[in-house]
């Protein structure tokens, strides 16, 4: 068996990239995104793109039967209710979407979203038979004063008072550093690789270890084709969350490729 899919990709059988494609996107765009799209072929990997809320079903509808899966890129964490312009996990999951973000840093920043607050969405997440995809991750001051860790384990304790044990192993984390999100600026591979680590031993902590190798650990922040396949060549990082490279089908198969690759590469070294 390939030691590196049972450390890292499961409840995934593959490594996991899902394309967040943030507030971007005309209907002319899309559609030539989805067109592009559909056609991937990428048997070793799963995919999953996180398009604006109002081409969600465009997605659905347009990647139904193909490789892609959809998601949203926010939820509230209430089903239904008084909440003037906001969208329920239950919504997006009776559409068809397979997975929903949690706790990404621009809106932890530009809405204020608490860590307490990313925790309810994640239940609410789960409770809709959807995948979290849990963001965390640190600002550019905290981590030149070595609070990383702390900061993480902050983030990740908050999951506590709304997740079971059986909650928590659903997830999907995504460790994205604040100071590489669309600065251009990337964490080394290595420095990516030993955070993933400590996440790893937090769920171990709360799971035992052979759940908690069950847990999906991904790397974002500035992902593109010139790092992408030096990422997925770490133990511990088992997929990639690609911010503005996943708005260009050619950047993103480029990605695509990398990972790919990389994957069949470690298993023949592995043999």
């Amino acid at each position: 068996m390939d030691e590196r899919q049972t450390l890292v990709n499961r409840p995934f059988p593959h490594p996991l990239v899902v394309g967040n494609w943030k507030m971007n996107g005309s209907l002319q765009s899309v559609h030539g995104l989805l067109e592009a799209l559909v056609k991937l072929d990428y048997p070793q990997l799963e995919i999953a793109i996180l398009p604006p809320s109002l081409f969600t079903l465009t997605a659905l509808m347009r990647l139904n039967g193909s490789q892609v899966s959809v998601g949203a890129q926010n939820i509230h964490p209430q089903p239904y209710g008084a909440h003037t312009g906001e969208v329920s996990a239950a919504m997006f999951s009776e559409l068809g979407c397979r997975f929903a973000l949690a706790g990404h840093s621009e809106r932890r920043t530009d809405q204020n979203e608490s860590n307490a607050e990313v925790a309810a969405k994640c239940a609410a997440i789960l409770k809709a038979n959807m995948t979290p995809i849990l963001c965390v991750g640190e600002t550019f001051d905290q981590y030149r004063n070595d609070q990383t860790e702390e900061v993480i384990e902050s983030q990740l304790n908050a999951l506590l008072a709304n997740l079971t044990e059986k909650n928590l192993a659903s997830l999907v984390v995504a460790y994205e550093p604040i100071w590489a999100i669309g600065t251009g600026k990337s964490a080394t591979p290595d420095y990516a690789d030993r955070v993933h680590k400590r996440i790893r031993l937090w769920l171990t902590r709360q799971l035992g270890e052979e759940v908690a190798n069950t847990v999906c650990i991904i790397y974002g922040g500035s992902v593109n084709s010139a790092n992408a396949r030096d990422f997925m060549v770490q133990s511990d990082i088992g997929g990639l969350l690609v911010g503005g490279a996943s708005l260009n089908v050619s950047e993103f198969c480029k990605i695509l490729d990398s990972a790919s690759t990389s994957l069949l590469r470690s298993q023949e070294e592995r043999k």
